[in-house]
């Protein structure tokens, strides 16, 4: 509801037939806490001003015991008491209302510096409740970056763990295929062949080993990658008992062994994708530590900027209960 001149005319007539002093905080709280208290001072003041203006001069009647005879002498010197009587009355009633008028000024002052300090208290509140939620998305954010790679750490180990089973196998078909070279001559060239992809095949796969430590992601599809090696195993070992089948076994191995490092190409691919990745996580991740840290450098701003101002809310508190005493 908007306040007018009127209205405030009014709760100040009111206050005062109730006999209570028509101060800004009555009269705000007549008009049902609405308005400002810069708008409501001047209209106080307006009120106070003309009420001043319109009060009647007090007099003084003759005392009847008087003599008609002394009624002049006593009349004159009644007079002049009277009027140096108004006189001093006229300037204390000036001081007076001087002094209210720089006390309402002043806590009028005090008032809209408490709005303001209360405003600035409720968006400091605010700040410090996004700030709180920031951090607390971070601290989850964190957590969730740790246990993801403690996630990988777990299943690089695993993956070590059946890489080095898969290299022990490879092994051991290298073994059979060594043996098959002695007992199949005719098949010198094929086993050559065949030695030549084995060796690409364990080089790829020490690639393929390092590219795991170092961005220590899923190694679960590597994994099933390099256990397609055992048939290798399988061939070497049917190519030493069939000598008869020793060209075809030979011809499957190869196929077999094309295919895998096909696959590997494909793998080393995938970590090289999941290496940038995690390098993009862990860029953001300490992005994320940095606004964190800024915003709690503003918080910790922000806190000491509002303890300071209560200091002077307080002041101006108590030299408006000066003026009220």
């Amino acid at each position: 509801m908007a306040i007018s001149k009127e209205l405030v005319f009014k709760a100040c007539e009111q206050l005062d037939a109730e006999g209570k002093a028509p101060t800004l905080k009555a009269v705000r709280q007549a008009l049902g806490n609405t308005g400002s208290y810069t708008t409501i001072t001047a209209w106080v003041r307006e009120w106070q001003s003309q009420r001043t203006a319109s009060a009647p001069a007090p007099s003084l009647p003759v005392p009847e015991t008087l003599t008609a005879q002394a009624a002049s002498l006593v009349g004159s010197l009644w007079a002049n008491a009277f009027s140096a009587a108004q006189h001093e009355f006229d300037e204390q009633r000036e001081a007076n209302t001087t002094q209210l008028q720089e006390f309402e000024k002043s806590a009028a002052e005090a008032l809209a510096l408490a709005d303001q300090h209360a405003d600035e208290l409720a968006q400091a509140t605010a700040e410090l409740e996004r700030l709180r939620v920031i951090e607390r998305q971070h601290l989850e954010l964190q957590h969730s970056a740790r246990s993801a790679e403690q996630q990988h750490q777990v299943q690089l180990e695993a993956a070590q763990e059946r890489a080095s089973a898969a290299v022990s196998q490879r092994d051991q078909a290298q073994a059979a295929a060594h043996t098959a070279e002695a007992r199949a001559i005719q098949a010198e060239a094929e086993v050559t062949q065949t030695r030549t992809a084995m060796a690409e095949l364990k080089l790829a796969h020490s690639e393929t080993v390092k590219a795991l430590e170092s961005v220590r992601v899923d190694a679960a599809v590597s994994v099933q990658e390099l256990e397609r090696l055992r048939p290798l195993a399988n061939q070497a070992q049917q190519l030493s008992v069939e000598n008869a089948d020793m060209r075809g076994q030979l011809s499957s191995l190869n196929a077999s062994l094309e295919s895998t490092s096909s696959d590997l190409k494909s793998e080393r691919s995938r970590a090289q994708e999941l290496s940038e990745q995690l390098a993009v996580s862990r860029a953001s991740a300490a992005q994320s530590a940095q606004e964190a840290e800024r915003l709690q450098n503003e918080l910790s701003a922000l806190i000491k900027s509002i303890g300071k101002k209560p200091s002077s809310t307080k002041g101006a508190s108590s030299d408006k209960q000066q003026g009220e005493s």
